[in-house]
């Protein structure tokens, strides 16, 4: 299909969306209301009379409006209401190989927490446990629980030995693997890639906080300070509660004090252990538990975090949440960062909903896939190009929209491990041979770091800074970069140590703890 057909196309489907939208029908009372009025009439001339609408129209602020409502719905970070589904990832055998395995073990430790301990996957709580909640919401870690026998489901060290698992299985037969842990056959950048399109300069002095594509821009900039970060947050991914969002949220809330779920223990757990227990992030311990109880209970989350399960049996296990996400070790550590940038409960909510299934679930999921709701229409373009909603109004020639060199690459866990790898081998082979003859594992000491997103690895102004090139860059791609540069810091530590230990001496396991 030529080019201009494609594009006219996309911006029919794009213009009957936003038939639907907000800023549609406050163009349409815009319009409306510059039409009633009398000094249309001193109008003779038809572009003088269309050059007064449009005026009125960008003072409006329409123009913004609309920019980010087709960039919302272009780019998937519109709450899709459709039950239809058009959007399945495509992914290998030895994928979806490996989730099922890995969910079926996972499941299995899920059971005999359930058994062991005799707690049903929900159970209404007692009306005084429930008053207690209503009561204590704003301390809801005050409340007393017993977590006696309550152990992580799974830890980033069994993720990365399911996730090996799954390399070595679709690797099986092949000769001439390249040298590492995962050589999974997926897509690669080189350091010149990664160089062009991470490390830019590009910033604004003056700027608009709610155009999403300037909010974007901002972000990745170099010489990007920090200020107003929130705000640039929300219109980058485009987060701006509603009211019938408050609803909701307090409807999810009543779920939390009526309902429990064998997962909250999980999530207790989690949050006491990790969030809880941190310098830093322990004293929004109650805001991340009420974000991820009531993220628990949301029945929406699970259109995209099902995409996870999906093709295995713990799709329809009852032992999930409604959200069909379990807790994991350090799971707390995706909302905590985010508690230093909103106080109202309701907007830390509904971004870190946003955060979570855009971003953090392909962290510590077996796919390779990017996660998008079932309905969404654009997939096979938007991945091609991250300016394409600049490129539909132009008529100039370009590259085919489906070539295979003009898509992202953006991978899940397995893929973000073996581009660290192939990126270590680039910056410093004789570290990584070196290492490897020793039998020391540089994806290994990297893992526990990417499965977290650095939550908890680094301080939290680092964190929050490369989070901000994470929303910029609308990739994950920028973690490697950051474990890299760690390694790297190393070196010489590395070296000196690996020299004095014994060769049988488990150096990965001790380096398994640097933060």
């Amino acid at each position: 299909m030529e080019i201009d057909e494609v594009r006219k196309l996309l911006i029919e489907e794009l213009a009957d969306d936003l038939i639907q939208s907000k800023s549609f029908k406050i163009l349409q009372k815009t319009v409306l209301s510059i039409a009633s009025s009398s000094d249309l009439n001193s109008f003779d001339d038809q572009e003088k009379l269309i050059d007064y609408i449009l005026e009125n129209i960008v003072g409006e602020d329409i123009e913004t409006q609309f920019l980010n409502d087709i960039y919302s719905n272009f780019y998937g970070y519109k709450q899709i209401s459709s039950s239809e589904s058009t959007f399945f990832p495509d992914e290998p055998d030895w994928i979806i190989s490996g989730r099922i395995k890995w969910l079926r073990r996972v499941s299995k430790g899920l059971e005999k927490i359930s058994n062991e301990l005799k707690i049903p996957s929900v159970r209404k709580r007692s009306p005084e446990m429930a008053r207690e909640f209503n009561r204590k919401w704003t301390e809801i870690s005050t409340i007393q629980q017993n977590l006696e026998g309550i152990k992580p489901i799974y830890a980033p060290r069994e993720l990365y030995e399911a996730c090996k698992m799954c390399v070595e299985e679709a690797n099986q037969g092949k000769d001439n693997l390249p040298l590492g842990e995962m050589p999974a056959p997926v897509k690669l950048r080189t350091l010149e890639d990664a160089r062009d399109i991470f490390w830019t300069a590009q910033t604004s002095v003056v700027y608009d906080k709610s155009n999403c594509i300037q909010a974007r821009s901002i972000l990745k900039g170099l010489k990007y300070n920090g200020e107003a970060r929130g705000d640039l947050w929300k219109a980058s991914l485009q987060v701006e509660p509603t009211s019938a969002d408050r609803a909701n949220y307090e409807l999810l809330r009543r779920q939390v004090s009526e309902f429990e779920y064998v997962s909250d223990k999980l999530l207790l757990n989690d949050v006491r252990t990790n969030a809880g227990n941190d310098d830093f992030y322990f004293v929004f311990v109650d805001y991340i538990l009420q974000c991820l109880m009531i993220f628990s209970r949301d029945e929406t989350n699970a259109r995209i975090s099902k995409l996870a399960l999906e093709q295995t049996a713990a799709e329809d296990d009852e032992r999930y949440p409604p959200s069909k996400v379990l807790p994991f070790y350090g799971f707390s550590f995706f909302v905590a960062p985010i508690c230093f940038l909103f106080s109202d409960p309701v907007v830390l909510y509904t971004f870190f909903r946003k955060m979570y299934l855009r971003y953090f679930i392909r962290l510590h999921s077996i796919a390779e896939a990017p996660f998008h709701d079932p309905a969404y229409k654009y997939y096979e373009h938007s991945s091609g190009n991250t300016h394409y909603v600049d490129d539909l109004s132009s008529t100039s020639e370009g590259p085919e929209l489906d070539s295979a060199d003009n898509k992202q690459i953006d991978h899940g866990i397995i893929g973000l491990a073996h581009q660290f790898e192939y990126f270590f081998k680039q910056r410093d082979p004789a570290l990584f041979r070196h290492l490897h003859e020793i039998n020391c594992k540089p994806v290994l000491m990297c893992f526990r770091w990417l499965v977290k997103g650095f939550s908890g690895v680094l301080h939290v102004s680092e964190v929050l800074r490369l989070w901000d090139f994470i929303v910029g860059h609308d990739s994950l791609g920028l973690f490697i970069l950051p474990c890299l540069s760690l390694i790297r810091v190393f070196r010489n530590f590395i070296c000196i140590f690996s020299w004095r230990l014994s060769r049988k001496a488990s150096i990965s396991s001790w380096l398994w703890c640097l933060h």
